[in-house]
Parts: C-alpha cells; sequence; structure tokens
C-alpha cells in the first residue's frame, strides 16, 4: 500500500490497529447504507398520506395539482392545491362540513399577534413552503375567502379561494395534524 493512500486516511496493513480501523470503517459504511435503505423504505405516496389525513382530492374534474406531504414525526403535515370551477370548490368545502357563507379572508381586516410578534394585515396565509410549492402571489388589494375543517383523524386545514374566471384555485394547508400517526 502507497503512503500517499495511507496518508489520505486509508489504513495501513502494517499497523497493529488496521483490523479495528478497517472494522470500524466497515461498520460506520454498513450504518449508513443501512439508513439510506430505512429513509428510502419510508417514502409516503400521497394516497397514503391523505388516507392517514382522511382528506382526498375532488371526485370532480380538476387540473393543476399540487402535492406535498408526510405522516412522519415529529410534524406529520400536508400541503396540497388545484383548480376547478367553482361549483367543485364549493362542494369540496361543503363536503368537508365547511359553512360557505362565513368566511374569513385575507388579507385580514387589522394587524394581530400569534403567539408573538405582530402580523400585518396582508402576512401569507400559508407556510413558506407552502407559498412556494403553490407558487402562490397573492395581491394584498384583493380579498380571498379563507376557511377552516377538521377532517374525521383532526386534522385541520386552513383552505384559501382564488378565482379566476371560470375557474377556481383551491390551495389547503394543515395547521393541525390531530390524530394523524407517523409512519409509512
Amino acid at each position: 500500500m502507497s503512503t500517499e493512500l495511507c496518508e489520505a486516511g486509508t489504513v495501513s496493513v502494517d499497523d497493529d490497529r488496521s483490523h479495528w480501523r478497517s472494522s470500524r470503517t466497515w461498520i460506520l459504511v454498513l450504518s449508513v447504507g443501512a439508513l439510506l435503505l430505512g429513509l428510502a423504505g419510508c417514502s409516503q405516496s400521497s394516497g397514503d398520506v391523505l388516507e392517514k389525513f382522511r382528506l382526498e382530492f375532488p371526485d370532480c374534474s380538476y387540473s393543476d395539482r399540487t402535492f406535498s406531504g408526510t405522516t412522519d414525526w415529529p410534524r406529520p403535515h400536508v400541503a396540497m392545491s388545484f383548480t376547478t370551477d367553482r361549483e367543485c370548490a364549493d362542494q369540496y368545502l361543503k363536503n368537508h362540513g365547511v359553512d360557505l357563507e362565513d368566511p374569513s379572508h385575507w388579507p385580514t381586516p387589522g394587524s394581530g399577534t400569534v403567539g408573538g410578534p405582530t402580523l400585518p394585515p396582508d402576512y401569507p396565509p400559508f407556510e413558506s413552503d407552502a407559498m412556494d410549492q403553490f407558487k402562490l402571489k397573492l395581491d394584498p388589494k384583493r380579498q380571498y375567502d379563507l376557511y377552516h375543517f377538521k377532517t374525521g383523524a383532526q386534522a385541520e386545514f386552513k383552505v384559501l379561494l382564488d378565482p379566476e374566471g371560470d375557474r377556481t384555485g383551491v390551495y389547503m394547508e394543515s395547521v393541525a395534524y390531530g390524530k394523524v400517526r407517523g409512519g409509512s
């Protein structure tokens, strides 16, 4: 074995501790490999995640679907969107027990606090990852309807509707995970 390889961190066979170092290296390699295989085995399909959240995409025709989600701890989470006609969007919300006559709005009518700093009326309605996923650019001069509902798993969702002509963008993110339990 060359000195260059030994100086680069490769174990020399003349070293009395070579067996131990070599074994330690293999243990490390095997451990990392097992971890990566384990992580790969934990991937979850959108269907699996939606089932655990007791949520679904609408039965009617829709397009422009986005989805991200996990049931893994420490934070089970779903962010999803789709575009459909207003009738389908309304029916989807009604199916989840939403009173369409009582929306809140974005931007909010005034500033408020949520466990800390004061938030301006145009503070984004969703976390930044979800806003990026949705590619959502809201106009603070418009008013958007916001709704909340809980699924059968007691997971709570915030929903924003963005009407554009005869189509409506439906954007939703979990804000509480209720009884959703992790794992694939």
